[in-house]
């Protein structure tokens, strides 16, 4: 396991590690990321941290920098673990950590997955093949961690017994629409409220090129085949969804066709970003925080990191900012909401520490010790202010990527903790402030938020997923022509979509 690992330290080999990850798509290359688990970071440090007993973690990707050490090292010293996370590739992270699966390599005491289908999927098949600990009767020791939503436990049993420790997402939007608005006043137009203004808007953006960008000039950008900001506008909001009474896949759906001959229509007119078919969600962010791009469906960073280029280069206004969801037909709205089941954390039965791992994770939820890592000491990390927390510059050094790290997390409990955090930097609460306002009003949960994991049907659910996310790129870049969009459909049942359904609505009826 080591060749795939480089430990990152804290303080003298900082810019050795920052240097050795130029090459990872969160380094700013244009090089495409590698296939191995990116670099530990630890909590590392004194001689008292060494001696505390050592969980590693391993998570989905982010581009760490140096205040994620400093944030694991306080979730380190007010737990009394010591933490060392290492983090999965960008591309592919669900085939690196089914080869450490397969192939006896996994070192890891705790695994935290997100909670898309694949995700989902891949945990159901490592609970199936007895690759991860038995939790059922262990939770109950744990008083803290067993007060969790048992809405969650009930969605990660298999066979009756309990194999995943589930988190829970803020009662927020997911994504939100946002759009340059100085680009807006400079071609004379408002903020779009239909898919059809939305066109007319992205046409004068190229051609009238207001971010003077030349030949980087991004009206669209995007970095897969799914855009809920469109979707919506065709009554789609999630892919599994319900139609009179049965769960659908809406990519099987005759508007889903309409949606995909619109995409395709502004990909070949240059509008939508023509590398959207090999974009990662770094790349799209960095071209959004450069300035290239003037409309994208998403989370609030990309356009946080441009409003804090702008004010370093000295310019006041306002730029990317959120804008409520596009009407459909029937002048409906909806953006996707953070409810429900929101993360996955899992022992393997590999790891030997079990006990260790739901201490600990019972220990951070402990009422005092939470509220410590969250908001750290007064006068140090925020000040109190007309009777509330204000954060502090130490705050946002200290404790600003925090969150990327919780063991686990109870959208409703964390939510007011939470918005404290939005005010880490000012940009950050300008930017969030504005999509609470024009997006959280329209949330609508899907259907299968708190759906259990279905290991019965995991392989057949997975291949549908893998599949219609590369047929759908193909369409909207014309790689594949729409008029084969039944023979998709088809090609869909034989990948077992049928029998995902069937699982699906016998839970959905039965529930």
């Amino acid at each position: 396991m080591k060749k795939f690992q480089r430990t990152l330290k804290i303080a003298a080999s900082l810019l050795l590690a920052l240097s050795l990850s130029a090459c990872s798509a969160g380094g700013g290359s244009s090089q495409a990321p590698s296939s191995q688990p990116e670099k530990p970071v630890s909590s590392g440090g004194s001689d008292v941290q060494k001696e505390k007993e050592t969980i590693r973690i391993l998570r989905g990707y982010i581009a760490t920098k140096e205040e994620d050490e400093n944030a694991i090292r306080e979730l380190s010293e007010g737990t009394g673990y010591d933490l060392q996370f290492d983090f999965l590739p960008e591309k592919n992270p669900l085939d690196k950590l089914n080869l450490m699966f397969s192939s006896g390599d996994m070192e890891y005491d705790y695994i935290m997955l997100g909670v898309t289908d694949e995700e989902k999927s891949t945990f159901a098949g490592y609970a199936n093949k007895g690759l991860l600990t038995d939790l059922t009767d262990l939770i109950p020791n744990y008083p803290n961690l067993a007060a969790s939503d048992p809405l969650c436990f009930d969605a990660l049993k298999t066979d009756g017994k309990i194999y995943g420790i589930g988190s829970t997402g803020l009662p927020i939007s997911k994504t939100s629409n946002f759009i340059r608005m100085d680009w807006l006043e400079k071609v004379g137009m408002e903020v779009p409220t239909t898919r059809e203004e939305l066109y007319q808007v992205l046409k004068a953006f190229q051609e009238q090129d207001p971010g003077e960008n030349g030949a980087d000039n991004i009206p669209f950008g995007a970095d897969n085949g799914w855009v809920t900001a469109i979707t919506s506008t065709y009554g789609i909001v999630y892919n599994y969804e319900e139609r009179d009474g049965k769960i659908v896949n809406t990519c099987t759906l005759p508007e889903f066709k309409e949606y995909l001959t619109f995409m395709n229509q502004l990909y070949e007119e240059g509008l939508l970003d023509q590398d959207m078919p090999i974009n990662t969600g770094s790349t799209q962010s960095e071209k959004i925080a450069s300035g290239k791009v003037g409309f994208y469906c998403g989370w609030v960073d990309p356009a946080k990191d441009l409003l804090i280029a702008k004010h370093e280069a000295g310019e006041d206004g306002v730029f990317m900012e959120a804008f409520p969801p596009l009407k459909g037909p029937d002048g409906k709205q909806q953006v996707q909401s953070d409810k429900g089941l929101f993360g996955i954390g899992m022992i393997p039965a590999s790891s030997s520490k079990a006990e260790t791992v739901l201490s600990y994770i019972d220990t951070y939820l402990q009422e005092d010790v939470f509220e410590s890592i969250i908001h750290g000491e007064e006068g140090v990390d925020y000040l109190i202010v007309d009777g509330e927390r204000v954060p502090t510059d130490a705050f946002n050094t200290n404790r600003g990527q925090m969150s990327n790290y919780f063991p686990i997390q109870d959208g409703d409990a964390y939510y007011d903790m939470w918005l404290l955090r939005t005010r880490k930097v000012p940009e950050y609460d300008t930017v969030y402030t504005k999509l609470a306002e024009q997006s959280n009003p329209y949330q609508v949960s899907s259907v299968l938020s708190f759906a259990p994991s279905f290991e019965s049907v995991s392989q057949e659910s997975k291949a549908v997923a893998e599949y219609t996310t590369q047929e759908l790129i193909k369409f909207i870049a014309g790689a594949r022509d729409l008029n084969e969009f039944d023979q998709f459909v088809s090609e869909l049942d034989a990948h077992g979509l049928g029998t995902v359904l069937d699982a699906y609505n016998e839970w959905y009826t039965n529930r």
